[in-house]
């Protein structure tokens, strides 16, 4: 039965994304001397031009944004993970108390390792902002 059940799903989904209609509006010269010209006239553009969508500081910001971002998604990850395992380890019995200090310590390591990677990275970008590179 469950055999049946994922075959048709399968199917399914397959129906459902050979079913999607995918409209092109672009028009272009598909030749190799169209495209040539088109890459051409795009770098002779693009090369000239002084406008870039985000300047350095805009970058550097960004940086440090995602930077205090992925930093607080660790730590509200981390902190669920060791609420979750003390609950465990202070309802568990002796055998399963042993297991989950064996659990301890990979948890441990990921936290430092998690950390110290943010807090490099956080110490390598505050110094080459301060450089003015």
């Amino acid at each position: 039965m469950k055999k049946i059940f994922y075959v048709i799903l399968i199917f399914v989904i397959a129906f459902m994304l050979f079913s999607i209609p995918s409209r092109i509006y672009a028009t272009a010269d598909l030749s190799v001397d169209g495209i040539k010209n088109s890459a051409d006239s795009f770098f002779a553009n693009t090369s000239n031009s002084t406008d870039l969508p985000m300047d350095e500081d805009d970058v550097k910001d960004l940086g440090l944004q995602l930077i205090n971002l992925l930093t607080t998604a660790g730590i509200i990850i981390s902190v669920g993970v060791a609420i979750v395992l003390g609950v465990k380890l202070v309802f568990s019995s002796v055998e399963e108390k042993a297991e989950y200090k064996e659990k301890l310590m990979p948890y441990i390591i990921g936290c430092f390792v998690t950390f110290a990677a943010f807090g490099i990275w956080k110490v390598v970008l505050v110094m080459l902002q301060n450089s003015g590179i």
